[in-house]
């Protein structure tokens, strides 16, 4: 608040990785967990807001999942009853990267396929949604959600397929590569 305005940070933009915390895989502790990770962002929101900033937030893609009846599988307790957790985050973030890591644009696993539910609330609550893709190489990326150990010609073939995807879908901001170190490598460049 004491910077001049083009000092300023515009936003905030948070990877909080609740699925990783003890008590996840138990649906009585994950329901609190989600409720607190929630409240977060609601306070963010407040605080962020009487500064003049936004926030923004990191997401799975999976977390728009649902159950073999339909309903929605991560939730958020309320009055009314239980919400869908995407439904009760979304209004309180103005730009979410959907961490849709895939080493496909297209199909049915492709990183398009697993933004499509996040791209609609986005368009619906005004979000600015990316999809972001992964580079990372090494034995912490999982077999498939990476770009990384391919040549960088068909990385950049399948991010032109992407970029030409995206451009006519709403809700879709654009893309985002996670991350730029090994962009760069990949890309032959300092």
């Amino acid at each position: 608040a004491r910077a001049t305005p083009p000092e300023r940070y515009p936003s905030i933009h948070l990877d909080n990785e609740p699925y990783l915390l003890e008590g996840w895989q138990e649906s009585s502790r994950r329901g609190q967990i989600l409720a607190d990770y929630v409240d977060l962002f609601r306070k963010l929101d407040t605080q962020a807001d009487a500064l003049g900033m936004e926030v923004g937030v990191d997401i799975p893609f999976w977390w728009d999942e649902r159950d073999p009846q339909g309903n929605p599988i991560y939730t958020v307790a309320t009055a009314g009853g239980p919400q869908p957790l995407l439904d009760a985050l979304f209004p309180l973030v103005k730009h979410v990267g959907i961490m849709s890591y895939r080493d496909r644009v297209t199909g049915p696993n492709g990183v398009v396929r697993h933004c499509m539910e996040e791209f609609r609330l986005g368009s619906e609550y005004g979000n600015n949604v990316y999809a972001a893709v992964e580079l990372g190489t090494g034995e912490d990326v999982e077999q498939g959600t990476s770009f990384g150990p391919y040549p960088y010609e068909y990385f950049r073939n399948q991010l032109e397929t992407l970029n030409r995807v995206l451009s006519s879908i709403p809700g879709c901001a654009g893309i985002a590569i996670h991350y730029y170190k090994p962009y760069a490598q990949l890309a032959g460049r300092p």
